[in-house]
């Protein structure tokens, strides 16, 4: 976008850096410069991919950049939300109010532990709680570990958009990236359910800070299996 558009860029380019901050590492901080309307152009973008497209990744990614180019849409919007906050909230409001409801959850009934020399951040809730809002507890660090209560684990939830003619009436709710999931693993957390994710900075050649390599998960899932097995009352023991 930034090459077929460098005027456009240019005006806007705090708002696209930080979009990309937001979408790629997951980083979400609203006390930067642009961070709100950066994360309006993330969900905004997101809820369009999910209504004409595939999920990412799913096989038709060669279609998306053409229709978010054609016409000067993205430019067009990034103008309309410049000049009013709420320019096309029927597509994006949606997931916007669920990332700030998430974060403020988190910041009342959220525990965050930061564990730098390892680069890990441990963050329990007591529901699931968007990826935006999930991740932005783990600015510098590059492996998340969250948790949440296990009756909230099967819920799933659908949510609709305002009126509007150029969005259908319902989409799915957004959903995290690809992680490696396991049940409660001790008695003390019996009722809790958790995931551990790591980050796509791990993934690109980062230059603002160092990062942790990005490990083969298998080994460490197949040991928390075994602690399930043996918190469950399972005969296997963890070696």
């Amino acid at each position: 976008f930034c090459a077929c558009n460098p005027r456009v860029a240019q005006e806007f380019h705090l708002v696209i850096r930080e979009a990309a901050q937001i979408g790629d590492f997951r980083e979400l901080d609203l006390s930067r410069t642009a961070a709100d309307a950066a994360l309006k152009v993330c969900c905004w973008l997101n809820t369009l991919e999910k209504q004409m497209f595939t999920r990412p990744f799913e096989g038709d990614d060669h279609l998306k950049w053409p229709f978010f180019l054609e016409n000067q849409r993205f430019s067009k919007f990034l103008e309309a939300l410049h000049s009013s906050a709420d320019a096309e909230r029927c597509i994006w409001g949606e997931e916007y109010d669920r990332v700030m409801g998430d974060l403020a959850m988190l910041s009342s009934c959220g525990h965050v532990r930061r564990y730098e020399d390892i680069g890990l951040c441990v963050v329990a809730a007591p529901q699931p709680v968007h990826y935006y809002a999930l991740f932005s507890a783990t600015i510098g660090c590059d492996t998340l570990l969250s948790s949440w209560q296990e009756d909230f684990a099967s819920s799933a939830t659908s949510v609709s958009t305002h009126s509007c003619p150029s969005a259908p009436a319902t989409v799915a709710a957004a959903t995290a990236p690809a992680t490696a999931t396991t049940p409660p693993v001790s008695a003390a957390t019996a009722k809790r359910c958790h995931e551990i994710e790591q980050k796509y900075t791990q993934f690109v050649n980062l230059q603002s800070r160092d990062t942790h390599p990005r490990l083969e998960m298998s080994p460490f899932i197949h040991t928390l299996d075994l602690l399930e097995s043996r918190a469950r009352g399972g005969v296997e023991e963890a070696e």
